[in-house]
């Protein structure tokens, strides 16, 4: 997903996400180089990441982001995705 935001112009700081991805990237991926995303904030952050696999998300969240929300990109390997939203 990362390469896809980068390859799209996509400001990172218009990128919410929750942990861990939303931790400095030198924790993450042992890499400063690679984007650290900001607080989800749903409804206010044009672009959000989702994925089953962050825990931080509640229901709420969820139905929320699929009422405000477009899916813009996602990829899918086995039983585990990362999506990125896009506001409408």
């Amino acid at each position: 997903m990362n390469d896809y935001i980068v390859e799209e112009n996509i400001d990172i700081e218009k990128v919410g996400s929750e942990f861990p991805l939303k931790s400095e990237s030198r924790f993450l991926y042992l890499d400063a180089n690679k984007p650290s995303y900001q607080e989800a904030k749903i409804g206010e952050k044009p672009f959000i990441i989702y994925s089953k696999v962050i825990n931080d998300y509640k229901d709420v969240d969820y139905e929320k982001l699929q009422a405000d929300y477009t899916l813009r990109k996602a990829f899918k390997f086995l039983s585990i995705s990362v999506e990125l939203y896009e506001k409408r």
